[in-house]
């Protein structure tokens, strides 16, 4: 093995770490919003934001469409 197998196993392993660094920030970022918003199912966003693995995206794009959703104002306690 020579200089150009090290640095090619080195470029193999750098570019798995970002992968699955990226991947992680994306899974979690819907829950870190909700938090952040100070949503009330925010757990129930997370979960389904990490469902996204398994579903090729699909609850992953369900949890950031309900991160962003209105809340209703008459469950906050207020009265009009």
């Amino acid at each position: 093995m020579d200089i150009f197998d090290f640095i090619a196993i080195f470029a193999l392993l750098m570019t798995a770490a970002v992968v699955l660094v990226g991947g992680w920030f994306l899974l979690e970022l819907p829950g870190k919003m909700a938090e952040e918003r100070k949503h009330p199912h925010a757990d129930a966003i997370r979960m389904c934001g990490w469902m996204g693995l398994v579903t090729a995206g699909l609850f992953w794009a369900l949890a950031m469409v309900w991160v962003f959703r209105p809340l209703d104002d008459s469950k906050k306690g207020t009265t009009t």
